[in-house]
């Protein structure tokens, strides 16, 4: 979205293939994996200016608040990015060493410092400052044009009609799959899933998966009722006690604000 939004729908355009990574930095992998260098010695290098930077780090590990930057925060079902979870490291190390689904459930809901509640409970008390804007997966995928008019205001980019269309068109799985290039980090590791089972799934990368047919195929998983009430369940009761070390109501807030969560 920022990348059709920020470049007017210039790049990634239709008919051609495209690596979003060629237009954005990974903040994690800066220095060795970073297609774009964070120097800001060249400014027209970059294909976006204001340059996009995409990160999964919390925001105790980022200077917020005396930042320059805008923040743009996607917030997702707790149970849905945790089978996202899943379905990431089948690609990356396979259905060797992935833990079987009750103990990887357990180690993102108990054992893991920082998880879901920590990172939704730290962003979401910087809700209200000038340079953050949270917005949800659901909205995203459900109504893409309103999404798309609340990120072009905050990000300060004019919109007309054309320009809506073309990027609620290119947020879209089905544009991705069709012209974003597959082969990207394609998973090196021994142990991932041979090549055969990586086509089936509707992709060779680890990141750009078709779910529709992954789940599909022979090594689908879900979650039951039970473990996704434990997740919800975890979930809740990590952002209230994370409100009750800190002394603040922002956790009890977001459950109230987001009942879809927790029903």
């Amino acid at each position: 979205m920022m990348i059709h939004l920020l470049s007017k729908g210039t790049l990634c355009q239709e008919g051609s293939g495209c690596d979003p990574n060629t237009f954005m930095t990974a903040l994690e992998f800066a220095e060795g994996g970073g297609t774009i260098p964070l120097d800001w010695s060249d400014r027209n290098m970059y294909p976006t200016v204001p340059r996009i930077i995409m990160t999964h780090m919390p925001a105790s590990h980022l200077s917020v608040q005396e930042s320059e930057g805008r923040y743009l925060i996607i917030i997702r079902d707790p149970v849905k990015q945790m089978l996202s979870k899943r379905t990431m490291e089948f690609f990356l190390i396979g259905p060797i060493l992935r833990l079987p689904l009750d103990e990887f459930i357990t180690l993102y809901t108990e054992t893991r410092e920082t998880g879901w509640a920590d990172h939704v409970h730290q962003w979401w008390r910087l809700r209200n400052l000038p340079n953050v804007c949270v917005i949800f997966y659901e909205d995203i995928v459900q109504a893409p044009e309103a999404t798309v008019r609340t990120v072009a205001k905050f990000a300060k980019v004019k919109l007309n009609r054309e320009l809506i269309d073309i990027v609620t068109r290119r947020m879209t799985k089905e544009w991705a799959l069709e012209h974003v290039d597959r082969t990207h980090h394609a998973a090196v590791t021994p142990l991932s899933p041979p090549i055969s089972v990586r086509e089936e799934s509707g992709s060779l990368s680890s990141f750009i998966v078709d779910h529709s047919k992954f789940f599909s195929i022979g090594a689908s998983e879900t979650f039951t009722p039970t473990q996704e009430a434990k997740i919800r369940s975890a979930a809740k009761a990590k952002l209230l006690a994370l409100d009750a070390v800190d002394g603040v109501s922002d956790g009890a807030h977001f459950i109230k604000k987001c009942p879809g969560y927790f029903p």
